[in-house]
């Protein structure tokens, strides 16, 4: 017999699994231009050295150029993992002879920062894994300033010697820059996932009924002082929705509240606020409107779907919607408002649709 499946754990896994996806998905557009930038980099270090007379490192980075060009195929062939970590290993190496070949005085140990980014960025790499590997970078600098600091070097080509530091020291923060400002964008751009997936309807396009009892929870004083002195609130229902539903199915139905979420909203202020509240119910909030503007705003909401919602299966019976309005007065809270709405709106089915009361 099989052992039960935890959901859970399953759930978590898969997320594991897509996320990671994600991560290594998130490389591809940079991967190949890190490889390149790298590869011409070292082929400039390569005529550097090769200016200084430091031939040891010359023949080094002909192996890091190398080194780069590969990394760089196999970026170009997805393995993003493996590239990542064949360009944090050169860099480790590079850092290291480069520094105890040349001295500090130019710089070269700084390129041992940037591996950290790129240690802590790789998704599929554990956080043990990737938290001792870091130490083991931070180490590994402490030692070589260390250990190269009583030591004298002589060079050639001495005036360039303050410039190459600069420059080093400049190439070795650039990554840090940019991976905070992709870090940033890439925050930025959840959240914008975040709050759509937990305010928005999938379907409408519009708020979902969630967003609007968060907004107007907060407080209906406090609300009306930091948005709205008041507000009114109009409760929308598609006539016949449910046997527009049964008798032409549920993708005429779900263009039904495509269509009709366009139509409010086209007719709305961008101060007022539109959102599905429930099946073919909608609910819209009309800031600093009294009873007499909201009835103008529904009148054309009404002339509006009759004349813009074109579907060919109801050309017979067309598109109508009944609605509810009520003003928010002073002391009356939302919920109270939905409600006095809510009746008006029943008694509007109630007594023959496609038509309004307040």
């Amino acid at each position: 017999m099989k052992a039960p499946v935890n959901s859970r754990n399953h759930l978590e896994d898969s997320y594991k699994e897509l996320e990671s996806r994600h991560g290594l998905t998130r490389f591809e557009t940079s991967m190949r231009t890190i490889c390149f930038v790298g590869a011409i980099a070292h082929i400039a270090f390569l005529f550097l050295f090769a200016l200084m007379d430091v031939v040891a490192m010359v023949i080094f980075n002909i192996v890091s150029v190398a080194v780069w060009i590969f990394a760089f195929f196999l970026s170009q062939r997805r393995q993003f993992e493996k590239s990542v970590n064949i360009i944090a290993a050169e860099m480790y190496c590079h850092a290291i002879v480069a520094t105890l070949f040349v001295g500090p005085d130019l710089g070269f140990q700084y390129y041992l920062w940037p591996i950290l980014g790129l240690l802590l960025s790789l998704p599929n790499n554990k956080l043990k894994q990737s938290t001792f590997l870091c130490l083991l970078v931070v180490i590994s600098f402490i030692l070589l300033t260390l250990f190269t600091k009583n030591v004298s070097y002589s060079y050639e080509l001495i005036f360039i010697v303050e410039w190459i530091y600069a420059m080093n020291v400049l190439f070795a923060a650039l990554p840090f820059i940019f991976t905070i400002l992709y870090l940033r964008n890439d925050n930025l751009v959840n959240e914008k996932e975040l709050f759509s997936q937990a305010n928005m309807d999938p379907l409408s396009g519009t708020y979902n009924r969630r967003f609007v009892n968060d907004l107007m929870s907060t407080s209906d004083t406090e609300q009306r002082r930091r948005s709205f002195d008041t507000y009114t609130i109009v409760l929308g229902d598609v006539d016949h929705f449910k046997q527009i539903n049964d008798t032409h199915g549920h993708q005429v139905g779900d263009e039904v509240i495509r269509r009709v979420a366009e139509v409010l909203q086209d007719n709305v202020r961008d101060s007022d606020i539109v959102s599905r509240w429930g099946g073919e119910e909608f609910l819209v909030i009309l800031a600093n409107a009294d009873t007499e503007t909201a009835e103008k705003v529904v009148n054309k909401i009404r002339h509006g779907i009759k004349a813009e919602i074109q579907i060919p299966v109801l050309k017979e019976t067309g598109v109508t919607m009944s609605f509810g309005i009520a003003n928010a007065h002073r002391h009356m809270s939302f919920e109270e408002t939905v409600r006095q709405a809510d009746i008006k709106l029943y008694q509007a089915k109630a007594t023959g649709r496609d038509k309004m009361l307040s």
